[in-house]
């Protein structure tokens, strides 16, 4: 069971990762050459990303010690993918469509699928 906890923190960290490098891409678009390597370098937003990707990279080991590569692999992307498109409809007032939702309810189904089998 541990090994689905560790997929959990795994998610966050890569839905955080992903959020951040949004925050980021919105606040360095100004930017451009050696400007733009400067100002990434003193972004908060970019070390956010930086200390996320660490934090998915560990926690996706850990997974790894207990599953399966292809279900470890399969609940990661997939998992993220569903929490991204929740927190940008939170944060970034995007809209989740009929579809989208649909394509959640195939991307569950297809990890209870693959953990199970």
């Amino acid at each position: 069971m541990s090994g689905w906890i560790f997929v959990a923190l795994a998610v966050a960290a890569n839905v955080a990762a992903n959020f951040f490098l949004k925050k980021a891409a919105t606040t360095l678009n100004a930017y451009a050459g050696l400007e733009l390597a400067r100002a990434a370098l003193l972004s908060p937003w970019i070390w956010l990303v930086g200390v996320s990707g660490i934090a998915l990279l560990i926690c996706y080991a850990l997974a790894l010690k207990s599953l399966e590569l292809s279900t470890a692999y399969a609940a990661v992307t997939s998992l993220a993918l569903v929490g991204v498109l929740l927190v940008s409809s939170l944060t970034q007032l995007e809209q989740i469509s009929i579809l989208n939702g649909l394509g959640v309810i195939f991307i569950m189904l297809g990890i209870f699928f693959i953990a199970k089998f």
